[in-house]
This record gives C-alpha cells, structure tokens and sequence, in this order.
C-alpha cells in the first residue's frame, strides 16, 4: 500500500505518491479536487493521506478524502524527528516543518542547512542533535522582479534570466543584475555565515527555483527537488 501526498503551496499544489519511502508519483495542479486526483491516481492502492497547506484548512478536499482511508492535515502538534527550539512553534510554516523532517531523515545526527528557493526563500537549520533552531524567509525570485515593477512607475517587469555580466548596460540587464545577482549573493552569504557556526555544516537547495540558482551559487550543496514531500510523507508515517 502507498501514502498519498498533498502539499498545497502558495503558487502550485504538488501531490506524490510513494510507496516504501521511494516517491513512485509526482505532478503539480493549480486548484485540487478529489475527481482530478482520481483520474490520476488508483485510490485502491491508497492507505493514508496527508495534506498540508501554506493556505486556509481545505475541509471539503479532507472530508472527501477521508471517504477513502485514512486522512491526516498536518499539525503543529504532531510528532516530529526533531526538537522544535523555534520561539513561537505553532506559527512556524508547515513546509518548514517538513524540510526539517527530511533533513533528519537524510542527514541524521548533521548540522544541515536546508535552503527551499521558492516563493519565498526559507532558511532553517537543523543541528547534529536533531534540534529544530529557525532560520531565516526573503523574498523569493519572481517576488522580487514584481516588487521592483510595482513600486516603481518606469522599471519594467521581467522574466528571470541570468545576467550576460556584473555590470549592466542598460535598464533591462541592471534589473537581472541587481536582483539575480543580489540574490545569488544573499544566499552564499547566508550560507558563510552558517559555518562560522557550523563548520561540518550540509547544505541543502530544494524549491522551484533550485535549479536556477545552482548555476550561480559558489558554495557546495545538495540539490534535492523532492526535499519537501520526501518530509512530509516521513511525517505521515511517524503520525500514521
């Protein structure tokens, strides 16, 4: 029998299935509904269910997958691989939760630093005593391109790319400097702090945007694109 796996997300809902830990099953939709699950998924081979969402509890979506096993909607007060030292846990992001988890699940007994370049980008730390600490959110990529149209009246909006160089010639080619180059840095910068503390430090770089920015960023990492899922199936079967 296999877990299915929801993460409703700020921008896509991703849904996994896996079976023994091994994801067997991946694709992203817009807008979730059980009939659209169902003409992707065999429910038949479904033991356990779990959702988990940046946005409101979706009750109908739980109601009706209930109806078909076991149905689990994350919560702070779940078991987790790790001690959470985070000073307000309940208001800590559920996606944070299962990166952390995956990190244990991964690289146990390691000082891990998990970094999910997505909508936003999350820094959180998970030390060798499997202690959850916290971390750091910054506007992810395509945030930023659309703040810089927004709050200006001339600047125009733009598709990520990597910039041709350092210095940019003109209004187009500052724009990608200044923010793919800018965020590149922030993210290295991040990352050399973290040892300073952390000397045996592992880096990880998960999210929709992973794969743009391993081209740029000069520190050493894991890239890891089912980071998140892998996280929150192991929750589930702690919680099953």
């Amino acid at each position: 029998m296999a877990n299915l796996i929801i993460d409703i997300g700020n921008t896509f809902c991703k849904v996994a299935v896996f079976e023994n830990q091994v994801l067997t099953q991946f694709f992203k939709i817009k807008d979730i509904e059980v009939t659209t699950l169902k003409k992707n998924i065999d429910f038949s081979e479904i033991s356990l269910f779990l959702v988990s969402s940046t946005r409101q509890k979706p009750t109908e979506l739980l109601n009706d997958l209930s109806q078909f096993g076991k149905c689990l909607w994350l919560e702070h007060h779940f078991s987790f691989p790790f001690t959470n030292k985070y000073a307000t846990p309940d208001t800590l992001g559920k996606d944070r939760l299962a990166l952390a988890a995956s990190a244990c699940l991964e690289f146990k007994n390691k000082d891990t630093l998990v970094i999910d370049a997505g909508t936003c980008i999350t820094y959180d730390i998970i030390t060798s005593k499997n202690e959850y600490l916290g971390g750091a959110i910054s506007p992810g990529l395509e945030m930023r391109f659309k703040a810089l149209n927004t709050f200006t009246e001339k600047l125009p909006l733009l598709e990520p790319k990597h910039p041709e160089d350092l210095i940019g010639k003109d209004t187009q080619d500052s724009i990608l400097s200044g923010i793919v180059n800018g965020t590149a840095l922030e993210i290295d910068g991040v990352i050399n702090e973290y040892k300073k503390r952390f000397p045996n430090l592992n880096v990880v770089l998960t999210g929709g945007d992973q794969l743009f920015f391993a081209e740029c960023i000069k520190n050493n990492f894991f890239a890891r694109p089912e980071f998140l899922l892998k996280g929150l199936n192991y929750i589930a079967e702690l919680n099953a």
